[in-house]
């Protein structure tokens, strides 16, 4: 059986909201050094916050259905 909802929904929030402020910074320190054009910049920037949700959205699936992982 997968994670129970209520925990999954703690864990998920914490992790979510640390993790998305720790990227918050750091990509605006990438953002200030490196001079990249600003669409490879953007992509860049975006990868990390779209991983972040492809897996919280993974632990979620999982609890629905245990046989995914």
């Amino acid at each position: 059986m997968g994670a129970f909802v209520d925990s999954l929904t703690r864990v998920s929030h914490i992790n979510l909201f640390g993790i998305v402020f720790i990227f918050i910074f750091l990509e605006y320190i990438f953002s200030m050094s490196i001079g990249m054009s600003e669409g490879i910049e953007s992509i860049i920037i975006a990868i990390p916050f779209a991983f972040l949700i492809i897996d919280i959205s993974l632990w979620w699936i999982t609890s629905i259905y245990p046989g995914f992982v």
